[in-house]
């Protein structure tokens, strides 16, 4: 089905979102990565103060929290903080490449409240090891779907819809549909980082797989091409807000990919952003009136 929500993240009807860019370590070199810029430049906060970011989320109110990157799995502790979130009510969502799974499957399976998001770009080594930048992130995401289907944790694929892959959706699709696994379809996304020539399609050529695929069941897509959306509707820093591998708040992470002047150690400076005062006329993520 095709969202019709401003936002591309999901927002959650009770209590607020955070999505934790855990990490700028990445074992990938994906084409459209928007963090390459950042690897070497910022370091992994420490596992206590991750733990101790885990007790704030507690104290405003935060019910689901996605662990992303960068590769969350390479960040130093990160079966502790796992344990930490569940053990704090918290609906947990891990964005991971998959490659690294087979190592943490054991732990992963003893996590209450988890749910695993595995990038899948490809239905071919050819395809998806080349998008993704690694050898071997095909088989990997492979394993990680199976194992993760064998231990009843729930997951879902993330698919981009590129030029390179356009051939192979139909196999995505009738793969996922066959595990009863969800698919979240978006696209490729200019934040003015990455170079995308080659890769992007035109909103015309998204259109006709939003067609295509968005009455199947199990079936999403975070982009609706060519509709705009009014700023004033973000919920930003009301309804969902990001933190980066530095440990900074911010009222979201295509704000900070913008302008990091809303970044702040202070929680609350960024629970109380106001996009309309803010100076902000618009946002890579969305096309806005």
């Amino acid at each position: 089905m095709v969202s019709g929500q401003t936002c591309l993240y999901d927002i959650p009807q009770k209590g607020r979102k955070v999505i934790w860019e855990l990490t700028n370590k990445c074992n990938f070199n994906c084409v459209h990565c928007c963090n390459k810029l950042e690897r070497s430049r910022n370091k992994d906060i420490d596992l206590s103060k991750a733990l101790s970011i885990v007790s704030i989320l507690k104290d405003n109110a935060v019910s689901k929290v996605v662990l992303g990157g960068g590769e969350p799995l390479l960040f130093r502790g990160i079966v502790d903080l796992l344990n930490a979130l569940s053990m704090a009510g918290m609906n947990i969502t891990l964005a991971s490449n998959g490659y690294f799974i087979e190592r943490y499957i054991d732990a992963l399976r003893r996590v209450e409240g988890l749910k695993v998001v595995l990038s899948l770009d490809g239905f071919s080594e050819s395809t998806h090891d080349v998008f993704r930048g690694k050898k071997g992130a095909f088989r990997g995401v492979m394993t990680a779907i199976r194992l993760l289907t064998e231990n009843e944790i729930p997951v879902k694929l993330g698919v981009t819809i590129h030029r390179k892959n356009l051939q192979e959706l139909d196999d995505i699709v009738n793969f996922a549909r066959s595990k009863e696994i969800e698919i979240a379809f978006h696209s490729i996304i200019n934040t003015g980082q990455i170079d995308i020539v080659g890769y992007a399609v035109s909103q015309e050529e998204y259109q006709r797989y939003v067609d295509k695929y968005s009455n199947l069941e199990n079936v999403n897509f975070r982009e609706v091409p060519g509709k705009k959306y009014n700023l004033l509707d973000c919920p930003a820093g009301k309804k969902i807000f990001g933190i980066k591998p530095t440990g900074l708040f911010t009222p979201c992470h295509w704000i900070s990919y913008q302008n990091a002047r809303f970044d702040s150690a202070d929680i609350s400076k960024v629970l109380s952003f106001d996009i309309a005062s803010s100076g902000i006329v618009r946002l890579p993520c969305r096309v806005f009136d």
